[in-house]
């Protein structure tokens, strides 16, 4: 019986010790993800959208109508891409930080030219579609604050970004259609590529807003993230509008236009203050 008693008094102690260093790294677990730094990785994708702020071309309307000759933008169409580092200071809800990265975004637009006669049949279309990539590196600065403290943590987030363009080309292709037959018959002409860095500036800059959600699995803080961009400048060069007279030949010359998109995040980040397998904030 002794021994059972002393064993049972043994056990008792373990049990409290291991409580007490369980509520002691509790503590310290709280104390961690209460204020933290994080290094991670972001990657994602971006939709475009073109605010147009002042319509050009290269031609001129003499006996029709000069609305005819605008370009036809396809809003959030096509997908760009970014990638970068998230550098991320946490405080009991708060984060902010910067994300330097590589962002090419995209978009299209079109413009058709017709040539009409006086027979019904007369009529001859020349149809241009236009895919335009920029390339830039993007220095977003952020804050965030979480909605709530649980496993799954909902944020709202807004900050602002300055981005530098490195490269922008674009790729031409053109159709004709001829209604003499009295059927349209299409054909594809050309199909060129073209750089074209010199006709943008060489800057944008902008704030953004949006929402997401964060979660911990271990050592790693997973980050679903969507946001809209709302770009301030002119990206056109207006002193280098018909420097290309391969373009502005066939009419096509920058209009005015402003970035916008929606953008798409996930990111990886990783602490800084801490690394251990025992960590789980779960």
């Amino acid at each position: 019986m002794k021994r059972i008693a002393v064993m049972m008094l043994l056990a008792i102690s373990v049990l409290s010790i291991s409580e007490v260093k369980a509520q002691g790294y509790k503590k310290y677990l709280k104390e961690y993800l209460n204020t933290q730094w994080f290094l991670g990785v972001k990657f994602g994708s971006n939709l475009q959208q073109i605010s147009v702020t002042d319509r050009f071309t290269g031609l001129s309307a003499i006996n029709y109508d000069a609305t005819t000759l605008d370009k036809t933008y396809d809003d959030f169409s096509l997908a760009g891409v970014q990638a970068g580092i998230d550098i991320t200071f946490y405080h009991k809800g708060i984060s902010m930080g910067i994300q330097p990265n590589f962002r090419q975004i995209r978009f299209s637009y079109s413009n058709n030219l017709a040539w009409e006669g006086e027979g019904v049949n007369d009529r001859f279309e020349t149809q241009y579609d236009q895919d335009e990539r920029i390339d830039f590196i993007d220095v977003p600065v952020f804050i965030k604050y979480d909605i709530t403290q649980t496993v799954i943590r909902p944020y709202v987030m807004g900050g602002a970004y300055f981005s530098f363009l490195t490269n922008a080309e674009k790729t031409v292709k053109v159709s004709e259609t001829d209604f003499a037959s009295g059927t349209a018959q299409t054909l594809e002409v050309a199909e060129t590529t073209l750089g074209i860095s010199d006709r943008y500036n060489s800057y944008d800059f902008g704030i953004m807003g949006g929402i997401g959600a964060s979660s911990d699995f271990g050592n790693i803080r997973v980050v679903l993230e969507a946001a809209y961009r709302f770009g301030f400048p002119n990206m056109s060069d207006e002193n280098k509008r018909f420097s290309d007279l391969q373009l502005a030949g066939i009419g096509d010359v920058n209009d005015d236009i402003k970035l916008r998109s929606l953008n798409f995040n996930l990111a990886l980040l990783f602490p800084l203050r801490f690394i251990s397998s025992e960590f789980n904030s779960n």
